[in-house]
């Protein structure tokens, strides 16, 4: 991987497609995005890779040359859909199969699939087995193409976690993935750090952290740009939207101080589905960073602020190694199941939230040195944190709104935003 995080988005740039609402027995056309506007709109949001386009070169090959094209001449990659790809081709075939759009500078790689299953996880979807996709993933790793493969999170009514386990066993076995990619909203349902279903989230950060240090692959989880999904492509009333601007920070620097090296964004642009309202009205700002009507979104800022404290910081986090994470606070305690609040270096954690406290990312960094990455974890209000060192050492202090502060000191004090994260450097 390049020494600079993964910045994916998924659900790319279309062009007009025909959508059949069932519901109201009408087709919508949706609107073009494959055109200039929308991929300077993209790029100007920080997003590199773009994970999927709902654009089969094995349909529209070109329609995907000009998608490529779009995203070359505007410093994107993409993962492209081709589902001409077989695992039963020899290389030959596979050169031949790709000749025409391999050269392209914004060729990322393949999308083979979104969410594949188990026997034994989510196993009603018996036609997404994920053992139906190790040949082709292997064809493309053992000729030097990257395969993307998006898993599902754990949650326990999906199945059990030994069953996600035997999962992501064989998605590092047998799939030869660059990545690890993973999605779980968090705030779906409006829920909060304090709500009990949140704790899952920790359990997918925690396996996904265990099995990228094993593999050596980075691995990259979702973030959600709003929410109230709509798969079933059923019309119903929006709710007051979320997740708030904090939150969305909150889950990005929680993944950064479990040892992510890459995020990704659902969705890039709102399937028009998504924005099916009651009856015939259409909410076109609930989710997407790019509303189905081409109009960007309350997460159009949201994301690009998020993506501007990412590059701040992907330079150091890129070379720190995970070692563990601290906690203090009633909600980090409980649902991460971490309670370690000192280490080697780290004397004392005080917390003015006796609730919400604080997590603490602990890394080993080049040169010897330490790296903390410390998290108001209220994700709704301000909150101080201080941290006493055993000793007085050099430390370098990075926040969202400041540059690097350097200074000899034992304490660090921190009024933090909500959801924010400052990063020390210590020696």
């Amino acid at each position: 991987m390049d020494k600079k995080f993964f910045i994916g988005a998924f659900y790319g740039p279309t062009a007009p497609m025909q959508i059949n609402d069932v519901e109201l027995g009408v087709v919508h056309t949706t609107k073009d995005f494959a055109t200039d506007e929308y991929y300077k709109m993209i790029a100007d949001l920080g997003i590199r890779t773009i994970t999927y386009i709902e654009n089969d070169y094995n349909k529209n090959p070109k329609g995907v040359i000009r998608d490529l094209e779009l995203a070359e001449k505007y410093g994107i990659e993409l993962y492209i859909l081709d589902t001409g790809i077989t695992g039963d081709m020899t290389k030959e075939q596979l050169n031949e199969r790709i000749a025409a759009y391999k050269n392209y500078s914004s060729f990322a790689g393949i999308h083979v699939i979104d969410e594949p299953t188990t026997d034994d996880y989510m196993k009603h979807k018996i036609n997404r087995r994920i053992q139906k996709y190790y040949s082709v993933m292997q064809l493309l790793a053992n000729n030097g193409i990257k395969a993307y493969m998006n898993m599902l999170p754990y949650l326990h009514f999906m199945g059990s976690k030994s069953a996600y386990r035997k999962m992501y066993d064989k998605y590092i076995e047998f799939c030869k993935t660059p990545l690890i990619s993973f999605d779980r909203y968090v705030f779906d349902g409006g829920y909060q750090f304090k709500d009990w279903p949140i704790r899952s989230f920790f359990t997918n950060l925690e396996i996904a952290k265990e099995y990228s240090l094993k593999a050596g692959i980075p691995f990259c989880p979702f973030v959600q740009a709003g929410s109230q999904w709509n798969d079933e492509q059923k019309h119903f009333k929006s709710e007051p939207y979320y997740p708030t601007e904090r939150q969305i920070f909150w889950q990005i620097n929680c993944c950064i101080l479990w040892g992510a090296k890459g995020i990704q964004y659902f969705p890039l642009i709102q399937p028009l589905w998504f924005a099916y309202g009651e009856g015939s009205d259409m909410d076109y700002g609930r989710n997407g960073i790019i509303g189905a009507n081409g109009v960007p979104t309350m997460w159009y800022s949201a994301v690009k602020r998020s993506v501007s404290w990412i590059k701040k910081v992907e330079n150091i986090l890129i070379d720190c190694e995970p070692i563990e994470v601290l906690a203090k606070g009633r909600y980090p305690e409980k649902y991460s199941g971490n309670h370690n609040q000192n280490d080697d270096i780290i004397s004392n954690i005080t917390i003015s939230d006796e609730n919400y406290g604080t997590f603490i990312g602990a890394f080993n960094y080049k040169n010897d040195k330490r790296v903390y990455v410390v998290l108001n974890a209220n994700h709704n209000a301000a909150a101080k944190i201080k941290i006493d060192l055993k000793k007085v050492y050099l430390t370098t202090t990075i926040t969202e709104n400041t540059s690097r502060v350097k200074e000899m000191t034992d304490t660090k004090e921190f009024e933090l935003t909500a959801g924010e994260a400052a990063m020390i450097i210590v020696g």
